[in-house]
């Protein structure tokens, strides 16, 4: 019995520090039309441009997220993590850094 609790405790510890380890951006929603929002949300980052979502595709690459959003209210709010869909590479596996960030709820 001490073997199995030792083996679920440590694999808890483990997926602990997974979750600790991944990078996460929380985006809310400020409307004032108090009409809930669906579509979809993009996150842009760039470490140099202070106006990330101006940056030009193609020429510098930036990382860039995006996620289905349904029926969010006024003051909600939706999670970037490695689920978004991501380009050049999921957000756990960004290099660390300091960023400008925008998101865009298009």
């Amino acid at each position: 019995m001490l073997k199995k609790t030792s083996t679920l405790f440590i694999l808890c510890l483990i997926a602990f520090f997974i979750n600790t380890e991944a990078q996460k951006f929380k985006a809310v929603l400020t409307d004032s039309s108090n009409k809930p929002f669906s579509g979809k949300v993009i996150l842009y980052m760039s470490k140099d441009n202070r106006n990330p979502k101006t940056g030009a595709v193609g020429i510098a690459s930036f990382p860039c997220y995006a996620v289905n959003a349904t029926n969010i209210k006024s003051g909600g709010s939706i999670i970037f993590d490695d689920k978004a869909l991501s380009y050049p590479v999921k957000l756990s596996e960004i290099e660390r850094g300091k960023y400008f960030v925008q998101a865009v709820w298009d």
